[in-house]
C-alpha cells in the first residue's frame, strides 16, 4: 500500500540521509530514487513537519495544564520613617528592613471540563497535521511520476525521430546511387534529401522536448539541473499487460476512507465541534485550590534573624470558587463563533470529499478513454506497419514514386509518435487510478 511506502520512506528520511549528491550519482534514477530525493529536498513538507511541532508542544501544554503550579518567591523592603520617643522627648529617624520568602502552589479542581476538552481537541489537530504531512507527501509522489512519465515518453519519442532518421539516411543512401544510374529523377532525389533534413528537424525537436521534460522532474525534485540526468525505462508492456476497469464510484468508496485529506478535514471538524463544549465550559463555575507557605523577618523586632524566620513560618490552605453571573456577552458570543466554525469545517469537509470525487472522475474517464485510444493505436500501427513493408519493397523496386513512398513513411512514423503518446499514456492514467486507490504507483 502507499501509506506504507510513505510511512517507510519517511523513517528512511530521518535515519539515513543521502549522503551522495544529484552530481556525484552516475546510474540512472529510477522512479523510488527521484521521489525519495524530492521528499528529503520538499520544503512544503519540512512546513507541515514544523506545524506538527507546534501542534504537539499545544497538546503538552493542555496536558500540563491539568497540574498543579509551584512558585517561590522573595520579598525584600526597605521603609524609612520618623518615631517619636517619650524618654527623650523628640523625634528619631529609623530604617526598617523587612524580608519574606514563601513557596505556594494552586490546583485547578473544576472548570467544567475544559481542561479535558482541550486536551482532546489539540490531540485531534494534532492528527490532522500528521495527515497533512502525509497529503504533501502523497502530492510529491504523485507530480514526480507524472513527471517521470513525461520523461519517458519523450525519451520515446526521441528514439522515434532517431529511428527513422536511421531509415531515411539508408533509403538516401539508395537514391543517390539510383539516381546516379538513371533509375529515379533528380526531383526524387531531392524530395528524400528533404525528407532527410526534415527528419533531422525532428530529432532537435525531440531532444529539445526530452530536456525540457528532464529539466521540469529536476526541478519538481528540487535538483539542481545537472547534464548527466538519466532515468530508467520500465517494462511497458508488464506494466500495460496488467491494467483494469475500476468505475469511478468504486474508486471513490475505497479513496474516502484512506486519503488522507478527508481524515483532516474529518478531524477538523471533530476539533471544532470540541469548541462548542470549551467555550460552554466558560458558564459554569471553576473550582480551585491553593497552597502556600511563608516567614519573614523585620528588623524592627527584637528577636535576631533566624529566630524570626523560623517562628514566623505561617502555611495556609485555600479553596476558591469563581461563579460567571454576567460577562458582557462573552460566552454567548465565542460559542456562536464556534457553531460557525463548526459550520465551516463541514463545509469544507463537503467541499474536500467534492473535490476528491471529481478527481477520481476525471481519472477514471481518463483511463477509460487512454485504454481505448491505446487499442486503436496499436491497431493503427500493426496496419501502417503492413503498409509501410509494402511500400517499402515497392520503392526499392522501382515501383513507387518517392513522394508516395515518403507519404507512407511520414505516416508511419506519425502513427508511432502517437501509439508512443498512448502508451505512456495508458501508464501515467493507471498510476493515477492506483493513487486514488492507495496502491503503490512504482513501477
Amino acid at each position: 500500500m502507499m501509506m506504507r511506502l510513505i510511512k517507510i520512506s519517511v523513517i528512511i528520511f530521518l535515519i539515513v540521509p543521502i549522503k551522495m549528491s544529484a552530481q556525484q550519482k552516475e546510474t540512472p534514477w529510477i522512479l523510488e530514487e527521484c521521489i525519495n530525493y524530492a521528499l528529503e529536498n520538499n520544503t512544503s513538507i519540512k512546513r507541515s513537519e514544523n506545524n506538527t511541532d507546534n501542534s504537539r508542544i499545544n497538546l503538552s501544554q493542555s496536558k500540563s495544564n491539568q497540574g498543579a503550579n509551584l512558585i517561590a518567591s522573595i520579598n525584600q523592603n526597605n521603609s524609612y520613617g520618623y518615631n517619636y520617643s517619650n524618654a527623650s522627648n523628640s523625634w528619631s529617624g529609623d530604617m526598617n528592613n523587612n524580608i519574606s520568602s514563601s513557596i505556594g502552589s494552586s490546583i485547578t479542581l473544576y472548570n467544567g471540563a475544559k481542561l479535558k476538552n482541550a486536551i482532546l481537541q489539540n490531540e485531534l489537530y494534532l492528527c490532522a497535521s500528521e495527515n497533512e504531512i502525509e497529503t504533501q507527501v502523497d502530492n510529491t509522489l504523485l507530480k514526480i511520476m507524472q513527471d517521470y512519465v513525461n520523461v519517458l515518453l519523450s525519451k520515446k519519442q526521441l528514439e522515434t525521430a532517431e529511428k527513422q532518421l536511421e531509415i531515411t539516411k539508408k533509403q538516401l543512401e539508395l537514391a543517390e546511387e539510383r539516381e546516379k544510374i538513371g533509375i529515379i529523377s533528380e526531383a526524387d532525389l531531392l524530395d528524400m534529401k528533404s525528407q532527410y533534413a526534415s527528419n533531422k528537424a525532428d530529432i532537435a525537436t525531440a531532444k529539445n522536448n526530452f530536456k525540457i521534460k528532464s529539466v521540469f522532474l529536476m526541478q519538481d525534485m528540487n535538483m539542481p539541473i545537472i547534464d548527466n540526468f538519466t532515468i530508467v525505462e520500465p517494462d511497458l508492456e508488464e506494466a500495460l499487460k496488467n491494467s483494469k476497469y475500476y468505475s469511478a464510484e468504486e474508486v471513490f468508496q475505497i479513496a474516502v476512507g484512506i486519503k488522507t485529506e478527508i481524515k483532516t478535514a474529518q478531524l477538523e471538524l471533530e476539533g471544532s465541534i470540541l469548541g462548542v463544549d470549551l467555550a460552554k465550559a466558560d458558564y459554569l463555575p471553576k473550582l480551585s485550590m491553593s497552597a502556600n507557605i511563608g516567614t519573614g523577618y523585620y528588623s524592627n523586632s527584637t528577636f535576631d534573624f533566624n529566630t524570626q524566620f523560623g517562628r514566623n513560618i505561617s502555611p495556609t490552605i485555600g479553596f476558591s470558587v469563581s461563579i460567571p453571573i454576567y460577562q458582557k456577552k462573552t460566552v454567548s458570543n465565542n460559542i456562536a463563533k464556534a457553531k460557525i466554525s463548526i459550520n465551516n469545517s463541514e463545509l469544507n469537509l463537503i467541499d474536500t470529499k467534492n473535490s476528491l470525487r471529481k478527481a477520481i472522475e476525471q481519472a477514471v474517464v481518463d483511463a477509460s478513454s487512454a485504454y481505448e485510444t491505446y487499442n486503436a493505436r496499436t491497431e493503427q500501427l500493426n496496419a501502417e506497419n503492413a503498409s509501410y513493408n509494402v511500400a517499402e519493397e515497392k520503392f526499392n523496386q522501382g515501383m513507387m514514386s518517392t513522394v508516395d513512398y515518403l507519404i507512407r513513411k511520414n505516416a508511419l512514423f506519425n502513427t508511432e509518435i502517437e501509439h508512443n503518446r498512448s502508451q505512456y499514456n495508458l501508464l501515467l492514467q493507471n498510476k493515477i487510478v492506483d493513487y486514488y486507490l492507495g496502491n503503490s504507483i512504482l513501477f
